[in-house]
């Protein structure tokens, strides 16, 4: 249970913004409407997951670290 650098999720979640926010970001501004249906579909499909990881899991609803 000793987990060290625990403060280190950060550079992890940075470096995969980085490479993910052009994804998003370039159809958004070339097409709107097309950017906007993508953010929305990528929004409730990572609440899907996270509501299945949860209910699979057995996880409770509240934050794990704090």
């Amino acid at each position: 249970e000793d987990m060290c650098l625990l403060h280190t999720w950060y550079i992890a979640a940075d470096l995969h913004l980085y490479f993910i926010a052009p994804l998003i970001l370039i159809p958004l501004f070339r097409w709107p409407m097309i950017g906007f249906l993508v953010m929305i579909f990528l929004t409730v499909t990572c609440m899907g997951v996270m509501a299945a990881l949860t209910i699979i899991n057995d996880f409770y609803p509240t934050l794990l670290y704090f």
